[in-house]
């Protein structure tokens, strides 16, 4: 008799487990060298998600023709894609993360397409292999290595029926229109709104991201111009996602903006103009309405990336002949940041258009640089002053 209870029991357990057992089968386990990058344990506590509409198939991909994959991995709360590729030896290795990219609880299947919006338009690169996440809570992304720099090239909002075509300089819409049984999508009507979006893989934030023209229009800005007579920005593009303390001189003890708290973003346009004393001279984006010029640490360039020497006027000190301010934004908003007094003095460093560009160190005692009206001062030069 305890024999039989305890085969009963043992075959009441098995049946038990079986379901389980079926439900945490998968039809598409990571690859033993791909998996071995997550078993480490800084991933202690995420798993690889699984696709929203099929719970047996896992939110991966690898393409042979890219030579690269994607990985989305998630901890319940917090979903990371995974940019996944061989290095110089052929060893895999995940070389970039995005953390904003998963809309919602929802897990996305992670497809290979030609980036063509379902053949719906030709986009203006043409066709090409991209990733694609594919019913991300309403949407598409789809995103692709182009010159060399993996970007989100098109969002489709197929709930709203429209498309974007995501460049770094301007974003198209196209705006669907319902037929009897279909959505028709032309690449003639395309509306472009121009300005800067940070399209890069790492950077691409989709809860920012203008779904519309309106919301396109009310967020991207352009980089100004800069008067001839100033330096000329250089062409240098930061690492996407981070931050950096903005000074208004060169050096951690002079003034700083924004109560103490000024900081750019690299995710918006950045302008370098050079390089001082291991510090560069930037001009960044804070909002459409306002802009500033500031210093950033130079350990903020690209690795083996040099730029060039910023060289500055060689004239006497001046003296302000009329009450003036300074300010750190003389294209667009012309925020005061501090008061001059007639009879005050200044080091006239550049030109700046109607502007001089000039240091000062005000009553606070932490010297700062910004740009005053050319009417404020009346120019002595070293021959002007001998004389």
């Amino acid at each position: 008799m305890k024999k039989m209870l305890s085969f009963l029991m043992a075959m009441l357990m098995l049946l038990a487990a079986a379901p389980a057992s079926a439900c945490d089968e998968v039809y598409n386990p990571l690859p033993d060298h791909i998996a071995a990058l997550f078993d480490v344990p800084a991933w202690d506590g995420f798993e690889v998600a699984r696709c929203d509409d099929t719970d047996n198939w896992l939110s991966w991909v690898y393409s042979e023709e890219m030579d690269a994959g994607v990985v989305i991995m998630t901890n319940g709360s917090l979903h990371i894609v995974c940019l996944i590729e061989p290095d110089s030896k052929g060893n895999m290795r995940i070389t970039q993360r995005n953390y904003k990219m998963v809309v919602g609880d929802a897990m996305p299947r992670v497809e290979v397409s030609w980036g063509n919006a379902y053949e719906q338009i030709t986009p203006p690169w043409g066709e090409k292999r991209m990733f694609e996440l594919v019913s991300n809570n309403g949407c598409h992304i789809s995103f692709g290595k182009f010159d060399g720099v993996w970007r989100v090239k098109i969002v489709w909002d197929y709930v709203n029926n429209s498309i974007a075509l995501v460049n770094d300089e301007k974003i198209g819409y196209i705006q669907g229109e319902v037929r009897e049984d279909y959505v028709d999508y032309e690449m003639n009507r395309v509306k472009y709104v121009y300005g800067t979006y940070d399209n890069r893989f790492a950077a691409f934030n989709i809860y920012d991201f203008p779904r519309n023209l309106k919301d396109a229009r009310a967020k991207l800005t352009n980089p100004p111009v800069t008067p001839t007579d100033f330096y000329t920005p250089v062409n240098v593009t930061l690492r996407a996602n981070e931050k950096y303390d903005v000074f208004a001189a060169p050096g951690r003890s002079s003034y700083r903006a924004a109560n103490g708290k000024a900081e750019l973003s690299t995710n918006d346009w950045v302008q370098i103009f050079g390089e001082e004393d291991g510090w560069l001279l930037v001009q960044y984006d804070i909002g459409r309405d306002q802009m500033r010029f500031g210093y950033i640490a130079a350990s903020a360039l690209p690795k083996n990336t040099q730029v060039q020497a910023l060289r500055w006027y060689d004239l006497p000190e001046q003296t302000v002949k009329a009450n003036t301010y300074v300010t750190d934004d003389p294209l667009v908003s012309r925020d005061i940041i501090c008061w001059l007094n007639a009879g005050d003095k200044v080091e006239v460093l550049s030109d700046f258009g109607s502007w001089y560009y000039v240091e000062v160190t005000p009553g606070t005692g932490r010297t700062l640089r910004g740009f005053i009206p050319q009417t404020a001062v009346d120019l002595i030069t070293w021959d002007g002053l001998a004389k």
